[in-house]
Protein backbone atom coordinates (compact mmCIF):
# COMPACT_ATOMS: atom_id res chain seq x y z
CA UNK A 1 0.00 0.00 0.00
CA UNK A 2 1.67 3.54 -0.90
CA UNK A 3 0.36 6.71 -0.56
CA UNK A 4 1.29 9.49 -2.83
CA UNK A 5 0.47 12.87 -1.34
CA UNK A 6 1.32 15.93 -3.19
CA UNK A 7 2.55 17.54 0.76
CA UNK A 8 2.70 16.55 4.00
CA UNK A 9 1.88 19.09 7.22
CA UNK A 10 2.74 18.47 10.39
CA UNK A 11 0.66 19.48 13.35
CA UNK A 12 3.74 20.03 16.22
CA UNK A 13 5.56 18.20 18.69
CA UNK A 14 7.87 16.43 16.29
CA UNK A 15 10.24 16.42 19.16
CA UNK A 16 10.33 16.84 22.66
CA UNK A 17 12.39 20.05 23.23
CA UNK A 18 12.67 18.79 27.20
CA UNK A 19 14.80 16.07 26.17
CA UNK A 20 17.38 18.13 23.66
CA UNK A 21 18.10 15.24 21.82
CA UNK A 22 20.26 15.93 19.00
CA UNK A 23 19.11 12.17 17.56
CA UNK A 24 15.69 13.16 17.38
CA UNK A 25 16.56 16.20 15.12
CA UNK A 26 19.01 14.79 13.25
CA UNK A 27 16.62 12.11 12.50
CA UNK A 28 13.56 14.41 11.74
CA UNK A 29 15.91 16.49 8.73
CA UNK A 30 16.37 13.48 7.38
CA UNK A 31 13.19 12.29 6.37
CA UNK A 32 12.41 16.09 5.51
CA UNK A 33 15.34 15.06 3.26
CA UNK A 34 13.81 12.09 1.83
CA UNK A 35 10.67 13.76 1.12
CA UNK A 36 12.68 16.16 -0.71
CA UNK A 37 13.94 13.94 -2.90
CA UNK A 38 10.48 12.45 -4.03
CA UNK A 39 9.72 16.28 -4.43
CA UNK A 40 6.88 16.26 -1.73
CA UNK A 41 6.44 20.02 0.51
CA UNK A 42 6.52 19.75 4.25
CA UNK A 43 4.53 22.36 6.19
CA UNK A 44 5.25 22.72 9.81
CA UNK A 45 3.83 24.02 12.66
CA UNK A 46 5.66 23.99 16.25
CA UNK A 47 3.40 22.54 19.08
CA UNK A 48 4.22 22.98 22.71
CA UNK A 49 6.70 20.05 23.03
CA UNK A 50 8.73 21.57 19.90
CA UNK A 51 8.19 25.29 20.35
CA UNK A 52 9.34 27.69 18.01
CA UNK A 53 11.66 29.69 19.99
CA UNK A 54 12.71 26.19 22.54
CA UNK A 55 15.60 27.12 24.83
CA UNK A 56 17.66 24.18 23.04
CA UNK A 57 17.67 25.87 19.73
CA UNK A 58 20.66 27.56 19.48
CA UNK A 59 22.36 24.16 21.00
CA UNK A 60 20.78 23.02 17.45
CA UNK A 61 21.58 25.60 15.38
CA UNK A 62 23.50 24.30 12.79
CA UNK A 63 20.87 21.60 12.07
CA UNK A 64 18.91 22.83 9.18
CA UNK A 65 15.85 21.43 7.07
CA UNK A 66 15.90 21.56 3.36
CA UNK A 67 14.33 23.80 1.38
CA UNK A 68 10.79 21.92 1.26
CA UNK A 69 10.44 22.39 4.48
CA UNK A 70 7.83 25.68 5.30
CA UNK A 71 8.23 26.88 8.99
CA UNK A 72 4.98 28.49 10.28
CA UNK A 73 6.19 31.50 12.48
CA UNK A 74 4.78 33.00 14.93
CA UNK A 75 1.75 35.14 13.76
CA UNK A 76 -0.87 33.56 11.53
CA UNK A 77 0.25 33.61 7.71
CA UNK A 78 0.65 31.60 4.68
CA UNK A 79 2.10 29.38 2.32
CA UNK A 80 0.60 28.84 -1.18
CA UNK A 81 0.57 24.91 -2.85
CA UNK A 82 2.53 24.37 -4.95
CA UNK A 83 5.20 26.51 -3.80
CA UNK A 84 6.01 29.31 -6.29
CA UNK A 85 9.71 28.57 -5.00
CA UNK A 86 11.49 26.90 -2.82
CA UNK A 87 15.28 28.43 -2.39
CA UNK A 88 14.97 30.33 0.86
CA UNK A 89 13.49 27.69 3.05
CA UNK A 90 14.76 26.79 6.23
CA UNK A 91 14.19 25.71 9.91
CA UNK A 92 14.21 29.51 10.83
CA UNK A 93 12.24 30.73 8.41
CA UNK A 94 9.10 32.71 9.08
CA UNK A 95 5.99 32.06 6.44
CA UNK A 96 5.10 34.61 3.78
CA UNK A 97 3.78 34.34 0.16
CA UNK A 98 7.13 33.57 -1.77
CA UNK A 99 7.68 35.63 -5.01
CA UNK A 100 5.94 34.03 -8.06
CA UNK A 101 8.11 32.31 -10.79
CA UNK A 102 8.03 33.22 -14.41
CA UNK A 103 5.56 31.83 -16.45
CA UNK A 104 1.89 30.75 -15.32
CA UNK A 105 1.03 30.14 -11.54
CA UNK A 106 -2.17 28.16 -10.25
CA UNK A 107 -2.64 28.33 -6.80
CA UNK A 108 -4.42 25.11 -5.68
CA UNK A 109 -4.16 25.72 -1.69
CA UNK A 110 -3.73 28.22 1.32
CA UNK A 111 -2.43 26.11 4.26
CA UNK A 112 -2.53 28.58 7.10
CA UNK A 113 -0.25 28.18 9.91
CA UNK A 114 1.05 29.43 13.53
CA UNK A 115 3.63 28.11 15.51
CA UNK A 116 3.99 27.96 19.40
CA UNK A 117 6.79 29.98 20.59
CA UNK A 118 6.85 28.25 24.06
CA UNK A 119 5.54 25.44 26.03
CA UNK A 120 2.54 26.93 27.33
CA UNK A 121 0.27 28.85 25.15
CA UNK A 122 -2.77 30.26 27.21
CA UNK A 123 -4.29 32.26 24.10
CA UNK A 124 -6.74 31.58 21.68
CA UNK A 125 -5.02 31.27 18.39
CA UNK A 126 -7.80 30.50 16.57
CA UNK A 127 -9.64 33.68 17.14
CA UNK A 128 -6.59 35.81 15.68
CA UNK A 129 -6.64 34.04 12.13
CA UNK A 130 -7.84 36.36 9.18
CA UNK A 131 -8.47 34.59 6.37
CA UNK A 132 -8.12 36.66 3.22
CA UNK A 133 -10.19 36.40 0.02
CA UNK A 134 -8.91 33.28 -2.22
CA UNK A 135 -10.90 30.85 -4.57
CA UNK A 136 -8.22 28.31 -3.87
CA UNK A 137 -8.60 25.25 -1.07
CA UNK A 138 -8.07 26.88 2.54
CA UNK A 139 -6.28 24.72 4.78
CA UNK A 140 -5.58 25.50 9.07
CA UNK A 141 -2.93 23.79 11.02
CA UNK A 142 -2.88 24.83 14.68
CA UNK A 143 -1.45 22.74 17.47
CA UNK A 144 -4.68 23.11 19.99
CA UNK A 145 -5.96 21.19 22.51
CA UNK A 146 -9.85 21.97 21.67
CA UNK A 147 -12.18 21.99 24.25
CA UNK A 148 -14.73 19.22 24.32
CA UNK A 149 -12.77 16.90 21.22
CA UNK A 150 -11.22 14.67 23.66
CA UNK A 151 -12.19 13.17 27.49
CA UNK A 152 -8.38 14.46 28.89
CA UNK A 153 -8.73 17.52 27.75
CA UNK A 154 -8.91 20.16 30.59
CA UNK A 155 -10.00 23.88 30.16
CA UNK A 156 -7.48 24.44 32.12
CA UNK A 157 -4.86 23.32 29.51
CA UNK A 158 -2.33 26.08 28.23
CA UNK A 159 -2.34 24.37 24.99
CA UNK A 160 -3.97 27.46 22.70
CA UNK A 161 -7.24 26.60 23.83
CA UNK A 162 -10.30 27.22 21.57
CA UNK A 163 -13.91 25.80 20.77
CA UNK A 164 -14.97 23.93 17.41
CA UNK A 165 -16.95 27.29 16.80
CA UNK A 166 -13.97 29.14 16.74
CA UNK A 167 -12.54 26.90 13.93
CA UNK A 168 -15.94 26.82 11.78
CA UNK A 169 -15.96 30.98 12.24
CA UNK A 170 -12.60 30.64 10.11
CA UNK A 171 -14.42 29.29 6.62
CA UNK A 172 -11.44 26.86 6.30
CA UNK A 173 -12.07 24.04 4.25
CA UNK A 174 -9.97 21.47 6.57
CA UNK A 175 -8.64 22.08 10.02
CA UNK A 176 -5.06 19.73 10.40
CA UNK A 177 -5.20 19.87 14.37
CA UNK A 178 -2.11 18.61 16.88
CA UNK A 179 -2.05 17.88 20.29
CA UNK A 180 -4.25 15.35 20.97
CA UNK A 181 -2.07 11.67 20.62
CA UNK A 182 -4.95 9.74 19.19
CA UNK A 183 -6.83 10.59 15.51
CA UNK A 184 -10.18 11.70 16.20
CA UNK A 185 -12.65 13.26 13.72
CA UNK A 186 -13.87 16.37 14.98
CA UNK A 187 -16.56 17.22 12.34
CA UNK A 188 -16.67 16.45 8.66
CA UNK A 189 -17.97 19.83 7.39
CA UNK A 190 -15.50 21.47 7.45
CA UNK A 191 -13.17 18.77 8.04
CA UNK A 192 -11.83 19.03 11.42
CA UNK A 193 -9.37 16.46 12.70
CA UNK A 194 -6.63 15.18 14.94
CA UNK A 195 -4.48 12.58 12.68
CA UNK A 196 -2.85 11.53 15.95
CA UNK A 197 0.69 10.72 16.75
CA UNK A 198 2.27 8.19 14.11
CA UNK A 199 3.37 6.10 16.81
CA UNK A 200 1.87 5.77 20.12
CA UNK A 201 4.51 6.64 22.93
CA UNK A 202 3.72 4.77 26.00
CA UNK A 203 0.88 1.82 27.18
CA UNK A 204 -1.67 4.30 27.54
CA UNK A 205 -1.91 5.25 23.73
CA UNK A 206 -3.13 2.06 22.51
CA UNK A 207 -4.36 0.98 19.19
CA UNK A 208 -3.28 2.13 15.70
CA UNK A 209 -1.28 5.07 15.18
CA UNK A 210 -0.56 6.97 11.73
CA UNK A 211 -1.70 9.63 9.68
CA UNK A 212 -4.74 11.01 8.21
CA UNK A 213 -4.87 10.97 4.09
CA UNK A 214 -6.98 14.24 3.23
CA UNK A 215 -7.61 14.67 -0.88
CA UNK A 216 -9.97 17.45 -2.54
CA UNK A 217 -11.19 16.65 -5.69
CA UNK A 218 -11.63 19.06 -9.03
CA UNK A 219 -9.37 21.31 -7.14
CA UNK A 220 -7.70 22.14 -10.42
CA UNK A 221 -11.08 23.31 -11.35
CA UNK A 222 -11.53 25.71 -9.08
CA UNK A 223 -14.02 23.68 -7.15
CA UNK A 224 -13.53 23.67 -3.56
CA UNK A 225 -15.94 20.32 -2.63
CA UNK A 226 -15.88 18.88 0.93
CA UNK A 227 -12.64 16.43 1.18
CA UNK A 228 -12.32 12.80 1.88
CA UNK A 229 -10.43 11.57 4.51
CA UNK A 230 -9.31 8.11 5.40
CA UNK A 231 -7.10 6.61 8.13
CA UNK A 232 -3.82 4.97 7.37
CA UNK A 233 -1.46 2.85 9.95
CA UNK A 234 2.19 3.69 10.14
CA UNK A 235 3.37 2.89 13.71
CA UNK A 236 5.34 -0.74 13.87
CA UNK A 237 4.77 -0.97 17.49
CA UNK A 238 1.06 -1.45 18.73
CA UNK A 239 0.26 -0.79 22.86
CA UNK A 240 -2.68 -3.03 24.13
CA UNK A 241 -4.19 -3.41 27.25
CA UNK A 242 -5.90 -6.91 27.75
CA UNK A 243 -8.32 -7.04 30.85
CA UNK A 244 -8.72 -11.29 31.90
CA UNK A 245 -11.88 -12.30 34.08
CA UNK A 246 -11.08 -15.05 36.44
CA UNK A 247 -13.75 -17.22 37.83
CA UNK A 248 -13.99 -17.38 41.31
CA UNK A 249 -12.65 -20.89 42.09
CA UNK A 250 -11.62 -22.66 45.00
CA UNK A 251 -8.81 -25.46 44.62
CA UNK A 252 -5.94 -26.59 46.90
CA UNK A 253 -3.49 -27.32 44.07
CA UNK A 254 -1.49 -24.07 43.69
CA UNK A 255 1.01 -24.76 40.84
CA UNK A 256 -2.13 -26.17 38.70
CA UNK A 257 -3.99 -23.26 39.46
CA UNK A 258 -1.62 -20.92 38.29
CA UNK A 259 -0.89 -22.98 34.95
CA UNK A 260 -4.40 -22.75 34.67
CA UNK A 261 -4.62 -19.07 34.88
CA UNK A 262 -1.56 -18.68 32.12
CA UNK A 263 -3.87 -20.31 29.75
CA UNK A 264 -6.69 -18.53 30.10
CA UNK A 265 -4.62 -15.44 29.70
CA UNK A 266 -2.87 -16.81 26.19
CA UNK A 267 -6.26 -18.18 25.25
CA UNK A 268 -7.65 -13.90 25.72
CA UNK A 269 -4.46 -12.79 23.95
CA UNK A 270 -5.06 -14.95 20.67
CA UNK A 271 -9.19 -13.81 20.88
CA UNK A 272 -7.75 -10.95 21.17
CA UNK A 273 -4.90 -11.12 18.16
CA UNK A 274 -8.17 -12.64 16.30
CA UNK A 275 -10.58 -9.60 17.12
CA UNK A 276 -8.62 -7.28 15.90
CA UNK A 277 -7.14 -5.58 12.41
CA UNK A 278 -3.48 -4.52 13.03
CA UNK A 279 -1.70 -2.27 10.68
CA UNK A 280 0.57 -3.66 7.45
CA UNK A 281 3.71 -2.04 9.38
CA UNK A 282 2.88 -3.41 12.34
CA UNK A 283 5.99 -5.98 13.38
CA UNK A 284 5.42 -6.12 17.50
CA UNK A 285 2.69 -5.88 19.94
CA UNK A 286 3.30 -4.57 23.71
CA UNK A 287 0.89 -6.05 26.07
CA UNK A 288 -0.17 -4.81 29.74
CA UNK A 289 -2.75 -7.52 31.13
CA UNK A 290 -5.18 -6.74 33.85
CA UNK A 291 -6.01 -9.81 36.00
CA UNK A 292 -9.73 -9.07 37.77
CA UNK A 293 -12.41 -11.30 39.73
CA UNK A 294 -11.82 -13.50 42.67
CA UNK A 295 -9.45 -15.96 43.57
CA UNK A 296 -8.14 -18.10 46.12
CA UNK A 297 -4.76 -17.42 44.25
CA UNK A 298 -5.28 -13.55 44.73
CA UNK A 299 -2.13 -13.04 47.20
CA UNK A 300 0.10 -14.88 44.97
CA UNK A 301 -0.98 -12.93 41.50
CA UNK A 302 0.42 -9.95 43.21
CA UNK A 303 3.80 -11.04 43.93
CA UNK A 304 6.17 -9.32 41.23
CA UNK A 305 7.71 -13.09 40.77
CA UNK A 306 4.83 -14.39 40.22
CA UNK A 307 3.95 -11.91 37.80
CA UNK A 308 7.43 -11.55 35.67
CA UNK A 309 6.98 -15.77 35.37
CA UNK A 310 3.77 -15.39 34.05
CA UNK A 311 5.13 -12.71 31.34
CA UNK A 312 7.95 -14.66 30.07
CA UNK A 313 5.96 -17.89 29.70
CA UNK A 314 2.89 -16.14 27.64
CA UNK A 315 6.31 -14.48 25.72
CA UNK A 316 6.74 -17.84 24.47
CA UNK A 317 3.45 -19.21 23.56
CA UNK A 318 2.52 -16.16 20.57
CA UNK A 319 5.07 -14.98 17.99
CA UNK A 320 3.07 -14.06 15.25
CA UNK A 321 3.31 -11.01 15.25
CA UNK A 322 6.07 -10.57 18.13
CA UNK A 323 3.96 -10.17 21.34
CA UNK A 324 6.20 -8.34 24.40
CA UNK A 325 4.05 -8.86 27.86
CA UNK A 326 5.14 -5.56 29.44
CA UNK A 327 3.65 -6.36 32.51
CA UNK A 328 0.91 -7.86 34.62
CA UNK A 329 -1.28 -5.80 36.60
CA UNK A 330 -4.09 -8.34 39.05
CA UNK A 331 -6.54 -6.36 40.72
CA UNK A 332 -7.88 -9.84 41.90
CA UNK A 333 -9.59 -10.33 45.24
CA UNK A 334 -9.80 -13.56 47.24
CA UNK A 335 -12.60 -15.61 47.06
CA UNK A 336 -15.94 -14.57 48.89
CA UNK A 337 -19.00 -16.99 50.00
CA UNK A 338 -22.22 -14.62 48.61
CA UNK A 339 -24.07 -17.93 49.68
CA UNK A 340 -23.26 -17.48 53.83
CA UNK A 341 -23.60 -13.75 53.23
CA UNK A 342 -26.99 -13.66 52.44
CA UNK A 343 -28.07 -14.56 55.80
CA UNK A 344 -26.22 -12.00 57.03
CA UNK A 345 -27.90 -9.08 59.35
CA UNK A 346 -26.38 -6.12 58.09
CA UNK A 347 -26.54 -4.49 55.09
CA UNK A 348 -24.52 -6.17 52.70
CA UNK A 349 -26.70 -9.11 53.81
CA UNK A 350 -29.75 -7.09 52.63
CA UNK A 351 -28.40 -5.94 49.41
CA UNK A 352 -27.78 -9.71 48.32
CA UNK A 353 -31.04 -10.72 49.51
CA UNK A 354 -32.39 -7.85 47.10
CA UNK A 355 -30.24 -8.84 44.39
CA UNK A 356 -31.83 -12.33 44.53
CA UNK A 357 -34.99 -11.27 44.62
CA UNK A 358 -34.24 -9.33 41.27
CA UNK A 359 -33.19 -12.55 39.28
CA UNK A 360 -36.17 -14.56 40.73
CA UNK A 361 -38.67 -11.73 40.11
CA UNK A 362 -38.27 -11.06 36.13
CA UNK A 363 -40.97 -8.24 36.12
CA UNK A 364 -39.21 -6.49 38.70
CA UNK A 365 -36.05 -6.95 37.14
CA UNK A 366 -37.23 -5.23 34.06
CA UNK A 367 -39.05 -2.74 35.51
CA UNK A 368 -36.03 -1.47 37.77
CA UNK A 369 -33.46 -2.03 34.86
CA UNK A 370 -33.89 1.49 33.58
CA UNK A 371 -33.10 3.13 37.07
CA UNK A 372 -30.60 0.70 38.16
CA UNK A 373 -28.77 1.36 34.71
CA UNK A 374 -28.38 5.03 35.16
CA UNK A 375 -27.42 4.67 38.33
CA UNK A 376 -24.85 2.56 37.46
CA UNK A 377 -23.66 5.46 34.52
CA UNK A 378 -23.52 8.16 36.68
CA UNK A 379 -23.74 7.56 41.07
CA UNK A 380 -21.14 4.35 41.02
CA UNK A 381 -19.09 5.05 37.90
CA UNK A 382 -15.76 5.13 39.60
CA UNK A 383 -16.77 1.26 40.82
CA UNK A 384 -17.85 0.22 37.54
CA UNK A 385 -15.05 1.52 34.78
CA UNK A 386 -13.49 -1.73 34.92
CA UNK A 387 -16.35 -3.59 34.13
CA UNK A 388 -17.69 -1.37 31.61
CA UNK A 389 -14.21 -1.19 29.68
CA UNK A 390 -14.07 -5.51 30.11
CA UNK A 391 -17.58 -5.53 28.06
CA UNK A 392 -17.13 -4.87 24.44
CA UNK A 393 -19.12 -7.72 22.72
CA UNK A 394 -21.79 -7.62 25.24
CA UNK A 395 -22.26 -4.54 27.61
CA UNK A 396 -23.56 -5.13 31.45
CA UNK A 397 -26.70 -2.79 30.12
CA UNK A 398 -27.48 -5.13 27.65
CA UNK A 399 -27.97 -7.99 30.66
CA UNK A 400 -29.84 -7.16 33.29
CA UNK A 401 -29.35 -10.56 35.15
CA UNK A 402 -25.31 -9.97 34.73
CA UNK A 403 -25.80 -6.53 36.05
CA UNK A 404 -26.69 -7.96 39.26
CA UNK A 405 -24.11 -9.71 39.69
CA UNK A 406 -21.79 -7.36 39.15
CA UNK A 407 -23.47 -5.22 41.50
CA UNK A 408 -22.85 -7.54 44.10
CA UNK A 409 -19.31 -7.34 43.73
CA UNK A 410 -19.32 -3.83 43.60
CA UNK A 411 -21.10 -3.87 46.90
CA UNK A 412 -18.35 -6.79 48.39
CA UNK A 413 -16.04 -3.76 47.32
CA UNK A 414 -17.17 -1.08 49.08
CA UNK A 415 -18.62 -2.81 52.13
CA UNK A 416 -15.65 -4.96 52.71
CA UNK A 417 -13.10 -3.86 50.85
CA UNK A 418 -10.33 -6.12 52.97
CA UNK A 419 -12.05 -8.83 51.59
Amino acid sequence: RTLSPDFIIFSGDMYNDEEASLRARFALRDAFEELQKMNIPVYYAHGNHDPLNDEAKAEFASIVWPSNVYTFGENWDYFSFPPKNTTHVNNSNTAHENSANNGEYKELARIYGISHTSRQEPRNLASLLEVKPSTCAKIGVLHTSLMGSHKKNKLKDNYAPCTIVDLQEKSMDYWALGHVHSPNIITENPLIAYSGSMQGLHINEEGAHGCMFVKFKNIEDNYISNPEYSFHTLAPVEWHILDVELEQKKDENESENILEIQSIISNSLTSHLNSIKLGAECTDLIFRIRLHGRSDLANILHEKDVQNDLCHALQKLHNAPRIFIKDIKSFVRPTFDFESAHDRNDILGEILRVTKDLRTHEGLLIKTEKEASELLKSKILRYTANINERNTSKTILNNIEELTYKSEEICVEVFEPQQ
